[in-house]
């Protein structure tokens, strides 16, 4: 069977006059199965029934709070040695990133009142670190917290906190800092087999992660020091 071109003209502007985009044609001409459906219908063989689509139920967007923690004045390799020497995995690339010049210190004192946004919350291809930090600094007003954060955290948050919590990693989500070879990274929580670790998380803002990693920021309230 062939079709004249004044009839495919004439098809064209009916489709056209009903609403139908470029897209639509190629999905039917990738669809041969509702081409004969339409054939059907056409034919008197079959009805078409509408049903509105289900609106997607918007996800519940939330965060657990972190027990506060308060700085201690300490540098980044101070920081280091004191968690090697109570037992805790500090690797060379952690070590690296808390040797930056870019690793900031606060004085003595500051209160940090940390929060964990669940990564269950995002679905996947969402789940990339610059929209997770969009969402939880426009939508729920939290702050990016410094990366001494991570080093303070890890003494507080023993292994049983993070069965409670349910998250395999717990990475702060202060801004990207170079390690020693160049990469950008992020410090976080993770139990490397019974032992705590500080952990490097190696990539830049594009990275998507696991759903069950939870992603730390701070609670509007605190007040960040001028470094």
């Amino acid at each position: 069977m062939s079709y004249d071109e004044g009839l495919l003209r004439e098809l064209g502007e009916v489709l056209e006059e009903g609403g139908a985009q470029v897209g639509h044609i190629k999905l039917l001409i990738r669809s041969p199965g509702t081409a004969r459906g339409l054939v059907s219908v056409l034919d008197g063989e079959a009805k078409i029934v509408y049903e509105e689509a289900a609106k997607p139920t918007p996800r519940k967007r939330w965060f657990l709070p972190l027990p506060e923690v308060v700085s201690e004045g300490r540098s980044g390799i101070e920081m280091v040695n004191r968690l090697r020497g109570e037992g805790y995995h500090v690797g060379h690339v952690a070590k690296s990133v808390m040797r930056s010049s870019d690793f900031k210190v606060s004085a003595a004192g500051v209160t940090y009142r940390p929060v964990v946004v669940d990564g269950a919350n995002f679905s996947d291809g969402e789940r990339v670190s610059e929209n997770v930090i969009r969402v939880a600094t426009e939508e729920l007003g939290l702050l990016v917290p410094p990366a001494e954060l991570a080093a303070l955290l890890r003494r507080l948050i023993i292994p049983t906190d993070h069965e409670r919590l349910g998250f395999r990693w717990v990475v702060v989500m202060h801004n990207l800092i170079n390690d020693s070879s160049g990469y950008p990274c992020r410090l976080g929580l993770a139990q490397n087999g019974n032992t705590p670790a500080l952990n490097p998380y190696p990539g830049n803002d594009s990275r998507e992660w696991l759903p069950n990693t939870g992603f730390v920021f701070l609670k509007r309230e605190t007040t960040l020091p001028a470094y």
